[in-house]
C-alpha cells in the first residue's frame, strides 16, 4: 500500500501532470469529513479484498483496492476525467506523458499484473465534493520467505 501511495503522490503539476494531488491517504483515513478546497484534489486508497493460494511452492496473491478521487464540487466532468487519466498514467507509465509501458511493475517487484476494474463516477457522498472511485486488482507472485 505504501509503495502504491508513493507512486500516486507523484501526481503533481511540478511533475508534469495536469492534476495536482495534495494528499494521498492510505493508512490513517479521515472518515466522514468534508475536505476544504485547498486540500483537494485528494486520493483515498482503500482495501477491498485480498486472497492467496500456493502453487509450485510460490505464493500467488490477489489484492483489490479502491482509489477514491476527491475533487471540489465546482470541478467539471472534464477535470474529473483528467484526474482519472493522471492516476492511470502514474500507475501504468510512471510518467505524465505515458511514453513508457508496464511501469506498474516498478511499484513492487512481486507484481505480475495490475488490472483496472469498473469506475464509479461522481459519488456525491458529501455534497460539497465530487468523488470518483477507481478499482484495481493487483496480482502478485513470490516465494513465502520473500513476503
Amino acid at each position: 500500500m505504501e509503495n502504491m501511495a508513493s507512486r500516486l503522490a507523484t501526481v503533481t503539476a511540478s511533475n508534469g501532470y495536469s492534476t495536482d494531488v495534495k494528499k494521498v491517504y492510505y493508512d490513517q483515513i479521515p472518515m466522514g469529513i468534508d475536505l476544504p478546497k485547498y486540500d483537494l484534489p485528494t486520493i483515498f486508497q482503500l482495501n477491498r479484498v485480498e486472497s492467496n493460494s500456493m502453487q509450485q511452492k510460490c505464493y500467488n496473491g490477489m489484492w483489490e483496492f479502491d482509489l477514491q478521487l476527491w475533487e471540489h464540487g465546482s470541478v467539471g466532468d472534464i477535470e474529473m476525467a483528467e484526474f482519472v487519466r493522471s492516476v492511470y498514467k502514474a500507475l501504468y507509465a510512471n510518467s505524465p506523458t505515458a511514453q513508457r509501458e508496464d511501469q506498474f511493475r516498478s511499484i513492487h517487484s512481486t507484481i505480475t499484473e495490475l488490472v483496472p476494474l469498473p469506475i464509479s463516477a461522481d459519488l456525491n457522498m458529501i455534497e460539497a465534493n465530487r468523488i470518483t472511485v477507481v478499482t484495481f486488482r493487483v496480482h502478485y507472485r513470490t516465494k513465502l520467505y520473500n513476503l
